[in-house]
């Protein structure tokens, strides 16, 4: 049979969330090339012989090229192996999944992907944190803060005053450049939750408003990975209320 690529989303971080056929086509893989999102613990989730290569991506830190990646995808296909792209989240929201199915489809060689819970629906609704709600809000948007313009924050605030939920990826590098494009139409008071590592034995979650958010984030030492969620109908009591029962000895600034 023909080499065949296969996108597998591996979910937001607990091993735990992802789906038995994503395992499924983990077992059989010949090689698997994960991303830096991906918890090293799934590979003890299953019995596999596949070469195990590490392709993550990191900002700021010396790292393997979208270019190099799609030519250590080709070369193992053409050796006639099996090869598993597994990537954090679902490896066709905000990755580049996308660019390897292309590759796969332009050399004529079979493909599948495998969809995994994309950490900025799964991870708000681990922490009851409701990204929609009847009456209030009928939209919730996932975006990349990773490089911001007048343009996006125009719309990203528009979808706020509209009653929608916006979710950020990426965004802490330009948070002060987020709020303040924020600050421009929307009340200070605006609810901002941000979920570090989230589903995570090490996961932090703040709750803040877009008048404090910033100096919270630097108070509480928040590091990439993280998200962003703005929304005006956010009930934080409900969120609150599930932290203490999780986690009763959780100091709440």
């Amino acid at each position: 049979m023909p080499a065949k690529l296969s996108l597998v989303g591996a979910g937001p971080g607990d091993p735990e969330l992802i789906s038995l056929k994503a395992i499924k086509v983990l077992e059989s893989a010949d090689v698997i090339l994960y991303d830096a999102l991906v918890n090293p613990k799934i590979f003890d989730l299953f019995k596999s012989k596949a070469e195990l290569i590490f392709v993550g991506k990191r900002k700021g830190k010396p790292s393997i090229s979208q270019e190099q990646i799609n030519e250590l995808i080709l070369n193992k296909l053409k050796q006639g192996q099996d090869v598993v792209r597994l990537k954090g989240g679902n490896p066709l929201v905000l990755a580049r999944g996308i660019e390897e199915i292309e590759l796969a489809q332009h050399y004529g060689f079979e493909y599948q992907v495998i969809p995994g819970l994309t950490s900025g629906l799964a991870i708000p609704s681990a922490r009851a944190i409701t990204l929609t709600r009847r009456e209030q809000s009928d939209s919730v948007t996932l975006v990349t803060g990773h490089q911001i313009n007048e343009k996006k924050l125009k719309l990203w605030t528009e979808i706020i005053l509209s009653g929608g939920t916006l979710v950020v990826y990426m965004g802490l590098s330009n948070i002060v450049e987020i709020i303040a494009g924020f600050k421009q139409k929307i009340e200070p008071n605006l609810t901002a939750i941000t979920i570090h590592n989230g589903s995570l034995e090490d996961e932090k979650l703040i709750i803040s408003n877009l008048s404090n958010l910033a100096q919270d984030l630097i108070d509480n030492e928040i590091k990439p990975p993280a998200l962003l969620i703005f929304g005006k109908h956010i009930n934080t009591e409900l969120v609150l209320e599930q932290i203490r029962v999780e986690t009763p000895l959780l100091e709440l600034g």
